[in-house]
């Protein structure tokens, strides 16, 4: 039985993309979150800057959809499994969540982090099973 690689499909290529930019959000998002202490304590002012709530909604309306779609994308193509999909799901509520401030601000600046982590996973993942050379029998 001998194994050969199949050329990499067009589908393949464009999800790889999507999760790049992906986790690049996600991890974006998370960077922003665990800056805030740090400038604080060296610049109030550039602190305020970035503690606007505008940042929040810019974050979330980027790294959730994204995520959802390249993940989404990848587990119908049949590449991608269900339980990426539940991770990429529950860290885009938990992203919007904190994002909305509907929780405290505590817990909501702590459901950002996890969200955004979840979707960091996602997306690493997903771009692992894409790296993958798929096997065909011949």
């Amino acid at each position: 039985m001998s194994q050969i690689v199949e050329p990499m499909p067009r589908s393949i290529a464009r999800e790889r993309t999507l999760n790049f930019v992906g986790v690049t959000a996600s991890a974006a998002c998370m960077a922003h979150c665990l800056a805030i202490p740090v400038v604080a304590l060296l610049a109030p002012l550039a602190a305020s800057a970035l503690m606007a709530d505008i940042w929040h909604f810019v974050f979330a309306g980027l790294a959730a959809p994204l995520a959802l779609f390249a993940v989404i994308a990848h587990v119908r193509a049949g590449r991608g499994s269900w339980l990426t999909m539940a991770l990429a799901i529950a860290g885009a509520a938990l992203v919007v969540l904190g994002a909305a401030h509907v929780l405290s601000h505590d817990i909501s600046h702590l459901a950002s982090l996890i969200g955004g982590l979840s979707l960091v996973i996602a997306h690493a993942i997903t771009l692992v099973q894409l790296t993958r050379p798929r096997m065909a029998n011949s």
